[in-house]
């Protein structure tokens, strides 16, 4: 009995894990998305430096702003 247990609880953990890791690729997914289509980050061409460091932060921030501003519209 202890091995069913055992096993159930296992599966559980799996489950959830799984669930985890897809909720993270769907998160990663979205904002991407909201970066290549809003801000065109894969046609960016800034390479020099820390511009690409600087560009992609603001980048990320301003999509962070927008999307704080529509949940406040709902």
């Amino acid at each position: 009995m202890k091995l069913v247990i055992t096993l159930v609880v296992h599966q559980i953990m799996l489950s959830h894990f799984g669930e985890s890791v897809r909720s993270h690729w769907g998160i990663k997914t979205r904002l991407h998305s909201v970066l290549d289509v809003g801000f065109r980050e894969d046609d960016c061409r800034i390479r020099k430096d820390h511009a690409p460091q600087n560009f992609a932060i603001q980048k990320r921030h301003l999509a962070q702003s927008f999307e704080s501003t529509k949940n406040l519209k709902k």
